[in-house]
């Protein structure tokens, strides 16, 4: 599936913690970047071309952005 991304960039922000294996499988995807919602900021956001959010992260995010 992330061939048809080429050469783009990935920051994966999950809900407070991340599976130990998708931690370790995100390491091994070129211009990856994953972290738990508490390690997101404006920096990493911007400066990725994808930024993909879970339910968790985006309903914490929420709450730390009122």
């Amino acid at each position: 599936m992330l061939k048809n991304f080429q050469s783009r960039s990935f920051f994966i922000v999950s809900g407070d913690q991340f599976e130990p294996n998708f931690s370790l499988a995100a390491q091994n995807i070129k211009n990856t970047v994953a972290v738990p919602q508490i390690g997101a900021n404006v920096y990493d956001v911007i400066s990725h071309d994808y930024v993909i959010l879970s339910v968790d992260a985006v309903n914490a995010l929420e709450k730390r952005l009122k």
